[in-house]
């Protein structure tokens, strides 16, 4: 229960933070003026959303610590975000009328790019702690159990498990190196593929900071998922007491400290940053942002674009590659899941 009590408490804190890990003129996923952002209404709207999420969490914590079923702690933490998102788009929808024009300046770097964090070296290092952890267990085949654990719940505690068989042992390795690949050529997109709002003076250093923040959370979500593969495709496939060895705490918690590391990063950077003149926002319309979440802009030739809110990047869903990107990523993921 305490576990499940934290982790509804972390959904309601990047609930109610989410609004404000945004650029200064971006308000509710809105672009909108300074002054009313700072203004008696954005803090009504504000309070308001607060209030809600507050309210869903308190009851969502308050059914799980009375309720005597297990099953009840995972519908509380689906209802509750599902009920933030929900309070989200109603502030969404109170901000919109109030949107600012955003500058229609643009700006173009010209020079060589920026290279990737860490280097070739820094990049293929979750590959290589994949293919290390493969080699590993394909050399002891033999010492292999008969059924081993494959899936643990938000507790760390094993919960699902498979029958030794190649496509069983190796399937979560050819998951890893999927997603990783992923990651990688998303950096890459971010790095070659995309725009900053900004490229001169004060504003323009700001955006390169976090665009690099954004590059460097990437690396390490890779890292961290190799790790945990790693991790769970040796150690415990290996140990004699699986079921009831629990995923280190560490392991559970390192996802969610990246997180708030990183966005609190975003925010200190965009909270910084310079606002002279009209509202620059990113420098997409509002109007190809649904909900202020997802980016939809057929006439912007981009792949992928800054988060409104928070930490990474997101698809622009107008550009037809980008749907050939999410059909690559699920077959890549689909297939070792479908294997028998």
């Amino acid at each position: 229960m305490g576990t499940m009590l934290g982790f509804i408490a972390l959904v309601a804190v990047s609930s109610h933070l989410a609004p404000y890990l945004t650029r200064r003129d971006i308000f509710f996923g809105v672009t909108v003026s300074r002054n009313f952002r700072e203004g008696p209404l954005a803090r009504k709207i504000s309070r308001r959303y607060a209030i809600e999420v507050s309210i869903l969490a308190a009851a969502a914590a308050a059914i799980v610590a009375t309720s005597p079923m297990p099953f009840v702690s995972g519908g509380m933490l689906l209802g509750l975000t599902i009920g933030a998102s929900v309070a989200f788009a109603k502030a969404w929808s109170a901000v919109r009328p109030h949107a600012a024009v955003p500058t229609t300046i643009r700006e173009a770097a010209i020079g060589p790019r920026d290279g990737l964090p860490g280097g070739i070296a820094g990049q293929l290092g979750p590959f290589l702690i994949l293919f290390a952890a493969a080699a590993y267990v394909a050399l002891n085949w033999e010492d292999v159990p008969a059924r081993f654990p494959t899936h643990w719940n938000l507790a760390g505690k094993a919960d699902g498990w498979t029958a030794k068989s190649i496509p069983g042992v190796f399937r979560g390795f050819a998951i890893g190196f999927v997603s990783c690949s992923m990651m990688l050529f998303t950096s890459y997109a971010v790095l070659n593929w995309t725009r900053l709002p900004r490229v001169t003076g004060q504003d323009g250093q700001q955006y390169r900071r976090v665009r690099r923040i954004n590059l460097l959370a990437q690396l390490a979500w890779a890292y961290l998922f190799a790790i945990l593969l790693a991790w769970t495709g040796v150690v415990m496939m290996f140990a004699e007491d699986a079921g009831e060895l629990r995923l280190p705490l560490v392991i559970r918690i390192a996802p969610f400290a990246l997180l708030i590391v990183g966005t609190l990063f975003i925010r200190v950077m965009r909270r910084t940053a310079v606002l002279e003149g009209p509202p620059i926002g990113d420098t997409t319309p509002d109007s190809s942002w649904i909900l202020g979440r997802l980016y939809v802009n057929r006439a912007d030739p981009t792949l992928f674009v800054e988060r409104r809110m928070g930490l990474g990047y997101t698809l622009n869903l107008g550009n037809p590659w980008s749907w050939m990107v999410i059909i690559g990523f699920v077959t890549g993921i689909a297939i070792p899941l479908i294997v028998p």
